[in-house]
Formats: C-alpha cells, structure tokens, sequence
C-alpha cells in the first residue's frame, strides 16, 4: 500500500518490538522522540516518592498495529520504553502512520 509519507522511512530509526519477556521480538522502522522536554509536570512531584517518567512519541509505519497496555515494548539504542497507548493517524480515510506513547522502563538487554 503507497502512503502519502512512504518516502520518510528511509530516516527512520531501526527499533525492535517484543512482548515484555522479550520473546516475539522483531525489528520496524520509527521515529522516536521526547514528548516535551521543558513540560513543568514532568519536572516535580506529584506525591511523595513517586518520581513521574519523562513520556515519548513514537511515529510508526501505518502497517505496524501493535497494541500497548504493558503487553508491548520497544528498545532503541540499548534503552526499553513501554508502550501506553496506540493510535492510527488517518487523512481522508487513509492511515498515514501511527503514533505511540511510551514510558522508559530502563535498559534493554539485547538490540539484536
């Protein structure tokens, strides 16, 4: 299927996608980024000892339907991110891409 944005893969990232044993880990293509690196929430605390986690977006291929929850994780880089939440992004009734929202959870044992 063309896209109207097939031709940004290129300058995406290798990622790797697996359940949270690790186990049906494949790699994809995606572009991964700090959701807002000067948000004043994600700076202080909301209740004692309870540290809020720095969230990032992840732009997808509109083919890779993988579900979040805390049943899929992604690692880039030798870093692990949880995945929270997935939505398909449509123009017209096209699905363009997909984006993500993803918590780090710390690092990844293999990215490979």
């Amino acid at each position: 299927m063309a896209g109207r944005f097939d031709g940004i893969w290129k300058y995406a990232r290798s990622l790797i996608i697996s359940a949270p044993d690790g186990s049906q880990s494949r790699p994809f293509l995606g572009f991964l980024e700090p959701i807002s690196l000067t948000d004043p929430v994600s700076s202080e605390r909301r209740r004692p000892f309870i540290l809020p986690k720095e969230k990032f977006r992840l732009i997808s291929e509109p083919g890779e339907d993988f579900y979040g929850g805390g049943a899929v994780y992604v690692s880039c880089a030798g870093e692990m991110f949880e995945v929270l939440s997935v939505k398909p992004v449509y123009i017209g009734g096209e699905i363009t891409h997909r984006e993500s929202v993803l918590v780090r959870t710390g690092e990844a044992a293999s990215d490979g």
